[in-house]
């Protein structure tokens, strides 16, 4: 898309209508140089359209002809006065023909010498003139000159007013540009300030972790302590019911043998049976917690075990998040 243009037709038609007004043919260089703006190429496109429409009359290059006067070929005698002729006719009689030729002959003089002044000055004027179209000649040049000069400065001027205008755009795309950059480093402090705050929040959560892991290490080793003593107080009790077998077949032997005495003996087994049950239960029951300490040992090792490899996540997230920010 073509930009518009920086003057105005009508501004144009004035301004080159005052130049030829003064003679002087209406270029575009000129006109740059007294608006102060626009092209010189499209002044004079725009010039050459309006002179085609009519619309500016056509400039005409004024000529001097050297103007020469006609020499006279012979003196011509000057006609007299009326007065002189009114005098010589009154004393044409009294006068002879020498006044009359004295006369004349002075006529003749001052003729000649208003033609000799007239010949003097007219060279005078034509070495004036010859002066001046030297002059002028020599003006024109000078004038050609500055105009090649100021031609030269105002093509000068355009191509700074487009280096100005390409700075200009550079310089606004520079501006854009620091303004991007300066809106991703906003958006990296943010970010930076999110990514630290989230590493603030792992160290806590690690901290708990560890804690966690600490209770839960303290809880794994009483509980791996009570599971000693059960498995201390399971092997008495295999122990004690085996001596409970060993006399319970004693017991029976000697029931066998002390058949008679199956009443007294009847009283002591029962007792026996119900000692035996009770130790049976109480094995039962510490069997029953071994294993209940087993499988809580079993949990409390796999807790551990992905406690630590939560940890070790953790870690691993805390040290990429460092070496990110």
């Amino acid at each position: 898309m073509a930009r518009p243009k920086s003057y105005s037709e009508e501004e144009l038609i004035n301004v080159a209508n005052e130049l030829l007004n003064k003679g002087i043919e209406p270029r575009g260089w000129r006109i740059r140089e007294i608006l102060g703006r626009g092209k010189t190429t499209s002044f004079d496109k725009d010039i050459k359209r309006l002179t085609e429409s009519g619309q500016l009359p056509e400039y005409i290059k004024s000529s001097i002809a050297t103007e020469v006067l006609p020499a006279r070929c012979e003196t011509e005698h000057a006609q007299l006065p009326l007065e002189i002729q009114d005098a010589y006719k009154i004393t044409e009689a009294e006068l002879s023909e020498s006044i009359y030729a004295l006369i004349v002959r002075l006529n003749d003089i001052t003729a000649c010498h208003y033609e000799q002044l007239t010949k003097t000055r007219l060279q005078s004027a034509l070495s004036e003139k010859e002066s001046a179209l030297e002059e002028k000649r020599l003006a024109e040049e000078q004038v050609i000159k500055t105009e090649e000069r100021v031609r030269a400065q105002v093509a000068n001027n355009e191509e700074l007013e487009l280096q100005c205008e390409e700075l200009e755009h550079r310089y606004s795309e520079l501006e854009q540009a620091q303004a991007n950059i300066s809106s991703k480093l906003m958006q990296l402090k943010r970010d930076n300030v999110k990514q630290c705050e989230d590493v603030r929040l792992s160290e806590i959560t690690i901290r708990d972790l560890e804690e966690q892991v600490l209770s839960l290490s303290t809880a794994n080793t009483v509980l791996d302590t009570q599971l000693k003593e059960r498995n201390l107080q399971s092997a008495k009790l295999n122990e004690r019911y085996s001596d409970l077998e060993n006399q319970l077949d004693t017991t029976k032997q000697k029931l066998t043998v002390a058949n008679s005495r199956y009443g007294s003996i009847q009283n002591a087994l029962t007792k026996a049976e119900e000692t035996i049950s009770s130790l049976r239960s109480e094995l039962s029951e510490s069997i029953t917690r071994a294993n209940v300490a087993e499988r809580t040992a079993l949990i409390l090792e796999r807790d551990k075990a992905n406690l630590t490899a939560l940890n070790n996540q953790l870690i691993t997230d805390k040290t990429s998040n460092f070496q990110t920010v």
